[in-house]
């Protein structure tokens, strides 16, 4: 039997990394895209990505997993019993 986990980031680093990135897609609109035009508006899209990711992990309950950890039910008996 296997079970899988899902592990998230914590509630500070999920809030730090929300408000940093709002600074980021700030700057991208403010400087970055009328200086570079579309190279700009990428950098600023993949920042608005990467802040609504951290947002909803921080905003939700539920929140997106960074990672699954599966762990195999005969493995964890195995080492309990060393």
């Amino acid at each position: 039997m296997s079970a899988a986990l899902a592990v998230r980031a914590q509630s500070f680093a999920g809030s730090a990394q929300h408000i940093v990135g709002l600074i980021f897609v700030g700057l991208g609109v403010a400087f970055v895209m009328p200086l570079f035009g579309l190279i700009g508006l990428a950098w600023t899209a993949i920042a608005g990505a990467i802040t609504f990711y951290h947002a909803y992990n921080f905003f939700s309950r539920r929140g997106i997993s960074t990672y699954e950890i599966n762990v195999d039910q005969n493995l964890s008996d195995n080492v309990r019993r060393r």
